[in-house]
């Protein structure tokens, strides 16, 4: 039970300690990176894009539907009282 008690503080700071990164990222990976997070950018923009558009879009729809039923009805009161 004792040496679990030193692991958590242990690979916390073995986790925060800063070491050399050797790594080489290619350009087909850096690429692949670029190509992924504009992808995901673009998500978010036609996401937001949406929920701003679509209920501007209801709501015109609604107003040319309840505009049409007031035209019909006027028109049929025309008709009724000719």
């Amino acid at each position: 039970m004792r040496v679990y008690r030193w692991i958590v503080p242990l690979v916390t700071l073995a986790a925060l300690l800063p070491t050399g990164a050797m790594a080489y990222v290619g350009p087909g990976a850096g690429l692949g990176a670029l190509g992924a997070l504009a992808a995901v950018v673009g998500a978010v923009l036609v996401a937001l894009f949406g929920l701003i558009v679509f209920p501007i879009t209801l709501l015109r729809r609604r107003r040319r539907q309840r505009s049409q039923e007031t035209a019909t009805a006027a028109a049929s009161d025309a008709k009724e009282n000719d």
